[in-house]
């Protein structure tokens, strides 16, 4: 079995009940959703750990209640944190603060969601373009001096 490092790097809410993880050579904001498998299927496929169930207990271990103490069921007084979905054969299968379970499909709860970090980077090619541009504008005036 592979071994599934993560790391918390961030805590701290950077919005409502939202935090960065790192996995792999990427990093994730994960937050939370209230919905169900019905209304929100594709946002819910989306997630990094679709599909490994391995993954998903990984991602809920690492974040612990991070995300909040989010009541799921809503109104059950039981308080399980956001669950994180990885498969929906039939029911949806997902891991949460209590460990691994089942939800029914049009059940409406609160899911954790994953979206890459990206960070923008300056083209190289760009700088180049405008190092060509004054360079070429110094020797003109060097001609035109001389």
């Amino acid at each position: 079995m592979k071994k599934l490092v993560l790391l918390l790097l961030v805590l701290a809410p950077l919005s409502a009940n939202a935090v960065v993880v790192q996995y792999g050579s990427n990093q994730y904001n994960v937050t939370t959703v209230f919905t169900s498998y019905d209304a929100n299927g594709a946002l819910l496929r989306s997630t990094v750990w679709w599909g490994s169930g391995s993954l998903a207990q990984a991602f809920a271990n690492a974040i612990g209640s991070a995300l909040g103490n989010n009541i799921n069921p809503p109104g059950s007084g039981s308080s399980y944190g956001a669950y994180f979905a990885y498969n929906n054969d039939v029911d949806i299968r997902a891991w949460d603060l209590s460990g691994g379970g089942t939800v029914d499909r049009d059940d409406r709860r609160y899911f954790a969601v994953s979206s890459l970090v990206t960070s923008q980077v300056p083209e190289p090619g760009t700088l180049m373009l405008l190092g060509a541009g004054l360079i070429g504008l110094g020797v003109l005036r060097r001609r035109r001096a001389a």
